[in-house]
Parts: C-alpha cells; structure tokens; sequence
C-alpha cells in the first residue's frame, strides 16, 4: 500500500494499526530522484510540492529511501542503497521480496489492466481516468522492463502471478499449482553464516576464499558486496545493519556473522546445538584484557537480538564518522549492558571458532582453528 492509505481524517487505517499486523514493518520513501521537493520540516518528511506530511515514519522498523524507479543492468536493486520503486507501491512490494531473499515470488491482484472509464487508481490522488491509464501503462512498462533486465542478470528470482495480469512476461499460475508442489527449502540447518565485502576491492578475493571453503563444507551461507561507504571505519560500522537486515531476511533462522577475510576449516557443529542468544569471544590480549572480537557472532533470531543489533549501531552512530574506536567495543558494551539488565544469554565462543592467524595461533597452539581470520584489515584499511 502505498501512504495515501493512512487516512487522517479517520481512526482507522492508521500506521499503528497496521504494523501491529506483522513482526517487522518496511516503507519506502520514493524521494524522486533526491529531489529536493522532499524536506525534513520538524521532524518530519514533508513533499512541499502539496505541503504532504509523513508522520509516524519513526514507527515502522526501518524507513528505506527510493532515488529511482529502475536499477541499471538488472532493472531491480540487489542492494538495499539501489532499492527500485518503479514508482508504485505494488513494484516496491516485488523489490522488498527480493532484497529478502525470496527466489519464488507470487502475485495476486497485481494486474496492472486497464478497463474503460474503471480505474483502481483511488481518489485520493485526483487524476482523472485517461492520466490514470497512462499511469498504468508506464508502471507495466517499467516493471517488464525490469523482469527482463533481472532474467539476463541470470537471477535465481522467479516472478509468477497467481491472479491474471497484464504484465507480458510474468507466468501465470494458479493457488492450487502453489499449494501442491510446496517449496523445499535447506532446512535442516538452524542457522545460516553470513557476511559482507566491499565491491571492487581486495576484499572480493578474500570472500571468494570464504565462500570456497563453506562451499566445500556444505555449510548455509549468505555472502553480499555491499559498495564502499568511504574508509574502513565506515566500512566495519555498517556490519551492526548488516545483522538486522539478516535477522529479518533469514527468520526463523540463527545468524552466524563471520568476517569476509576469514576460512572455515571444519564443520562448526557448535552452532548446531547452541543454546543462548548471542555469543562471540572475549579475549584476554597483551594489550587488552576481556576484548571482545566481533570476527565470528552468532545470533539466535529473536527480538532481543535485534534490539542488541539497534543498541550497536546507536553506539556506532553516536560516536560519528572521525571515530577512532572500533565497532566491537560498541558491540562489547552492549552486550555487558543487556547482560546486566538481564536481557539476553550469552557465551563466550572457544578459541577455535575466532582464532586470529598469527596472535592467537601463538596463545593456543594446541587447538586447531574451526573458524580462522586471517585481518586483511592490516594491509587494507588505509588503502580503501
């Protein structure tokens, strides 16, 4: 649905009463391209072009800025910084699905037809029904267009539609079809590694070594290049959005957080079993004792993660871009703030599952390394 929804005439269809529907709420703010028609006007973001306020923004989990309609080369965003909006609710719906990580995507009542003097188009917008039907032509325009450049991108997503629809290249199948031939999914694993590198950088060979030996493990993962948000500081701060996204595209699932630069070399069954919500390693170091190492986190998915995720991030953001801290004190100091408020269980992961190549090799040279982190960040974090 897109904001005209929320009448504020009336006491209903408002934005409390509908997140409260479902565990985590996304909106879109379509910014047309960065224009600079949309303001913040005391807190709240305001079109000047009609003077429309949108209040209660702050409600919804996470506000995700739009600047256009289609994404170069596969007509859909894979990163959440290229979200299409394909200047409609409908297509935004589509773009979520596929930022979450749904392969099989079905519609329904997306048709995008046009009937003599109907219109779906509410009346809320006042366009007379010809604007509508131009409207309407160039939303299926986009999103074929799109459909296309995604398929020649050799994406996994398939797009279906189980209600007829205009939309030219979108198979049509039916509820019954879905219903009887239910997707089976790698479920048998309760969590799944994930992780981030910055495109065009070093970083990307390093996550291919990453990938390779998960990939010979058989182990469930989900790796992203993400772009380069300006130096390693930026680069590292990120990672606490990085774990909320994957909380929520990933339910149901734990999350194992490991460094791009590190190798797996065994099977972790320890994550198999693990019973807490959080767990990384507090290293006793020449240099600092009780350090907490945010190079492997595990995560059990539930709300007091994804609280601790939030406080993380506040942390980073609050200390600003010339910081000369590093994320996982923030991350450490959360953690010991909800342990004492008695918020969350946690462990401390052994030696093994965050051994650092060269130091902690040393420390422990009896134990064979699990997860090994071999810290690029050495040569690479004055170079990016």
């Amino acid at each position: 649905m897109d904001y005209s929804y929320f009448d504020p005439k009336r006491k209903i269809n408002t934005v409390d009463e509908v997140i409260k529907k479902s565990q985590y709420s996304y909106f879109i703010l379509n910014t047309n391209g960065g224009n600079s028609n949309m303001k913040v006007i005391d807190g709240n973001v305001t079109d000047v072009r009609h003077n429309f306020v949108y209040k209660d923004l702050d409600k919804f989990n996470r506000v995700i800025p739009s600047l256009s309609h289609s994404t170069p080369n596969t007509g859909f965003g894979l990163t959440v910084d290229n979200f299409s909006n394909g200047n409609n609710s409908g297509f935004c719906a589509i773009q979520l699905a596929i930022l979450l990580g749904y392969e099989e995507i079905y519609l329904i009542g997306y048709d995008l037809n046009i009937s003599p003097n109907k219109t779906h188009f509410h009346q809320l917008y006042g366009t007379q029904t010809q604007g509508f039907n131009n409207k309407v032509s160039s939303y299926r325009y986009i999103i074929e267009q799109c459909i296309n450049l995604l398929n020649q991108s050799k994406s996994k997503v398939k797009i279906m539609s189980i209600t007829p629809t205009a939309i030219s290249n979108i198979k049509t199948t039916s509820l019954g079809e879905v219903q009887s031939n239910p997707i089976i999914r790698n479920s048998e694993k309760k969590y799944v590694i994930v992780s981030y590198y910055t495109v065009n950088t070093p970083y990307e060979q390093e996550a291919a070594k990453l990938r390779n030996s998960l990939e010979r493990l058989k182990v469930p993962y989900d790796i992203v290049g993400v772009p380069n948000l300006g130096d390693w500081q930026a680069n590292t701060r990120f990672k606490a959005k990085f774990m909320q996204d994957m909380l929520i595209k990933h339910k149901g699932k734990s999350i194992v957080w490991v460094d791009s630069d590190a190798v797996i070399h065994s099977y972790p069954s320890l994550f198999d079993t693990y019973d807490c919500d959080v767990a990384v390693r507090w290293q006793d170091f020449r240099w600092r004792k009780n350090e907490c190492l945010s190079g492997t986190i595990y995560l059990e998915n539930n709300s007091k993660t994804m609280e601790l995720c939030k406080r993380w991030e506040n942390g980073n953001i609050a200390e600003g871009p010339g910081a000369k801290t590093f994320e996982q004190w923030n991350l450490g100091k959360v953690i010991e703030e909800m342990r004492a408020e008695g918020k969350i269980k946690d462990e401390n992961l052994p030696p093994e599952y965050t051994m650092i190549f060269d130091s902690m090799r040393a420390m422990y040279p009896n134990i064979n390394p699990v997860i090994e982190h071999f810290q690029a960040s050495r040569k690479l974090r004055n170079t990016i």
